[in-house]
């Protein structure tokens, strides 16, 4: 699939459902879940390219979504609807919120392993032990936590040499209070609890459940799918500084930002990252950088490729990118570590 099969689909939908209204009917409704919708499109991930895609294709054909498919959940549903369809009340405003939230990580939405208060000291050592987590919440039902079970309390039953002692008094004693999250909080607002305990409950679902556990180990995941690309773009555009650092004059460079109020003390860090691609793509400016094994067109070329995505990756869209796209910038990365 492509983008244009996305397009033709809503506008399918939205003739569709202006035959509904035109027949008297409540237009119909279509629910999926976001990567789906992406899917459509010939998508897996969401950039603001997609995005502003998806947007222009629900205008033309005067439909929305009720759901959040900007960040939210890949697996949340969505629901698409004619835009006068007033019977599904829904706040699109989500749908521009800049805050990453916790439903971008998908072990908040795994029911975690549990035991009942009840459980046998058997129960406890295999359900734990052959847990993805290294802890084991308590858990008379969906709802309510008694405590955590972790190798700690379990060491520190074994040493007491207690004989089979059900799962209530295997609980961690360290953790007084079980970390909780709803399932819509702001991801930054789980490191305090995560740095503390080690891991967070998430709560949420149209019945306020546990859905899920997440851990340390998957916040730094998340967060190195966000971070490892903005360090690395960083590096790049710092290295762009260095090698046209003192080869050109202030008007040179004001040439290339001639809006610069300031323009005789302009300098390469008052460029923005497709000023310093235009800068080079001149022949004659990039004669003067001395780079005799590196071929001008094939490495502005990529770093044009590297502006395109720069927005998407300095803004953290909590997607991040492809795996494909992290490597090509790692490999323009050493590329400028070795020849600029």
């Amino acid at each position: 699939m492509d983008i244009s099969d996305g397009a033709a689909r809503l506008k399918t939908l939205g003739e569709e459902m202006r035959t509904d209204i035109e027949k008297g009917a409540l237009p119909r409704r279509v629910t999926l879940t976001v990567g789906e919708l992406l899917g459509w499109f010939g998508y897996m991930r969401r950039g603001e390219y997609i995005l502003s895609q998806i947007r222009r294709c629900l205008d033309e054909n005067g439909l929305r979504i009720d759901g959040d498919y900007e960040v939210g959940w890949y697996g949340g549903k969505i629901t698409i609807l004619f835009q006068d369809d007033e019977s599904v009340v829904g706040d699109n405003s989500s749908q521009l919120d800049p805050t990453i939230r916790i439903t971008v990580i998908e072990p908040a939405h795994q029911k975690p392993q549990s035991v009942k208060p009840e459980a046998s000291f058997e129960e406890v050592m295999t359900k734990i032990g052959m847990s993805k987590v290294d802890y084991l919440p308590v858990m008379p039902n969906e709802w309510n936590v008694d405590g955590v079970i972790t190798w700690r309390s379990i060491a520190k039953n074994l040493s007491r040499r207690l004989e089979n002692p059900p799962a209530s008094q295997m609980m961690d004693s360290t953790i007084r209070a079980v970390p909780e999250v709803l399932i819509n909080a702001p991801l930054f607002s789980a490191m305090a609890p995560i740095e503390e305990h080690g891991f967070v409950l998430v709560r949420g679902g149209d019945d306020h459940s546990i859905t899920g556990i997440v851990t340390a180990g998957d916040f730094a995941q998340q967060y190195s799918r966000l971070a490892r690309p903005y360090m690395m773009v960083g590096e790049i555009e710092r290295s762009l500084r260095t090698l046209i650092h003192g080869k050109f004059s202030p008007s040179e460079l004001n040439a290339m930002r001639p809006d610069m109020e300031d323009a005789d003390h302009i300098g390469p860090a008052d460029l923005t990252f497709g000023e310093h691609v235009r800068l080079l793509e001149n022949p004659k400016n990039w004669e003067r950088l001395e780079l005799p094994s590196v071929d001008r067109k094939e490495f502005v070329g990529q770093l044009g490729w590297l502006r395109e995505r720069r927005n998407e990756i300095m803004h953290f869209h909590p997607d991040g990118l492809d795996p494909d796209q992290v490597d090509r910038i790692e490999r323009i990365l050493r590329f400028v570590r070795d020849h600029v």
